[in-house]
C-alpha cells in the first residue's frame, strides 16, 4: 500500500473496503456500511491532522469511507470530516466529495453547556471556554493564570450521532499511546492538557472520556492509519522516529487496536534504545476494566489480510 513514503491510493482504498467488510461480516461494501449507519444519520469522520501533510490521516482512507457511505445511501451533506488541528494543513480542502471539512475553533468551537467535570485541576489557556479576563481588560489575559476542573465537548461532536474514528499510529511521550482512544477524546475537549500530562498520563481520564455518551455510543468503527507509524517523539510529527509500516487496523474495539499498536511501537522503541512507554499507557488497561474493549493479548484475535 506504500510506494516509498507515498500511499498507493487505489491499494489503500481497496484494503479499507476489505477491512470494513471483514469487521462487519458483510459480503458487500454497501451492506457493510448499512449495518453501521443509515441515510438519516449525521456522521463525523474523526481524522488526525496534527501531523501536517506527512503524518496525518491519509486521504485515501477517508475517500474510501466516503465512497462506502455514499453506496450505503448516506447523503454527503450529512457527513463532516474534522479535527481540532486544521485539516487544511494536512492537505484537506473545505469540502471532500460533498462532505464538509471542519476544525474545532478556539472558544466558539466548544459547547459551554456540554461540560465534563473531573476532580483534576487544569490550567486554562487561550482558546478554552473559561479563559477570559475578569475585569474585561484584554491585557489581563497575559497577566493572570486561571484554573478549572471543567472541560467542554466540541460543538461538532455534540451534533453527531455516528462517528468513524481514523487515528494515526503514534506513540505519545506523555500518555504512551495516541491512537483510537486518544484521537476521539483529547482533540474534542478544551482544558485537555490535564488529561494527558504526567504523573497520571491519561489514567483513568481518557477511558472515562471515551465512555461518555458523546463518544462511546456513537463510534461505529475504528480504522487506524498505520501506513506510517511513529514510535517516538509523538504525537507531533517526528520523521526520525517514523517507520513505513504499510498497515491498516480496523475493529469496533478501540482498546484492542491501541494495545496491538502499543506492543509494536514498544518493540521498535526497544530496538532504538528508547525508554518504555507502556507504563505511561496504563489508561488502556483501565479502559478495558471500564468495558471499552480488550487490552489483554489473550483476548485479541488478530486476523491478517494482504493484497
Amino acid at each position: 500500500m506504500m510506494n516509498g513514503y507515498q500511499a498507493d491510493a487505489p491499494a489503500v482504498e481497496a484494503m479499507t473496503d476489505r477491512l470494513v467488510m471483514d469487521v462487519t461480516g458483510q459480503r458487500s461494501l454497501a451492506g457493510a456500511w448499512r449495518s453501521m449507519v443509515g441515510p438519516g444519520d449525521h456522521i463525523g469522520i474523526k481524522i488526525s491532522a496534527a501531523g501536517g501533510p506527512d503524518f496525518s490521516t491519509h486521504r485515501a482512507i477517508v475517500e474510501a469511507v466516503l465512497r462506502g457511505l455514499s453506496e450505503a445511501g448516506v447523503p454527503m451533506s450529512q457527513v463532516v470530516i474534522w479535527d481540532r488541528a486544521d485539516p487544511a494543513a494536512a492537505g484537506y480542502e473545505d469540502e471532500l466529495y460533498g462532505a464538509s471539512v471542519r476544525r474545532v475553533d478556539p472558544f466558539i468551537g466548544y459547547e459551554p453547556k456540554a461540560t465534563v467535570m473531573m476532580p483534576l485541576v487544569g490550567r486554562l489557556i487561550w482558546g478554552d471556554v473559561g479563559f477570559a479576563p475578569r475585569d474585561g481588560n484584554p491585557l489581563d489575559l497575559i497577566k493572570r493564570e486561571q484554573y478549572s476542573i471543567d472541560s467542554h465537548w466540541s460543538r461538532l461532536i455534540c451534533g453527531l450521532n455516528k462517528i468513524i474514528n481514523i487515528p494515526v499510529m503514534a506513540a505519545s511521550e506523555d500518555c504512551g499511546m495516541a491512537g483510537c482512544i486518544y484521537n476521539v477524546t483529547v482533540p474534542n475537549v478544551d482544558n485537555w492538557r490535564r488529561f494527558v500530562n504526567p504523573p497520571d498520563c491519561g489514567d483513568p481520564y481518557l477511558g472515562q472520556l471515551y465512555a461518555d455518551d458523546h463518544i462511546k455510543p456513537k463510534v461505529v468503527i475504528n480504522i487506524m492509519d498505520g501506513l506510517i507509524a511513529q514510535y517516538g517523539g509523538g504525537p507531533g510529527w517526528q520523521p526520525g522516529y517514523s517507520w513505513r509500516h504499510a498497515t491498516l487496523y480496523a475493529s469496533k474495539d478501540p482498546v484492542a487496536i491501541d494495545a496491538t499498536a502499543l506492543r509494536l511501537l514498544e518493540a521498535w522503541r526497544a530496538e532504538a534504545r528508547l525508554p518504555a512507554i507502556t507504563p505511561s499507557a496504563k489508561y488502556l488497561q483501565t479502559a478495558e476494566s471500564l468495558g471499552l474493549g480488550n487490552y489483554d493479548v489473550k483476548r485479541i484475535e488478530l486476523v491478517r489480510e494482504s493484497r
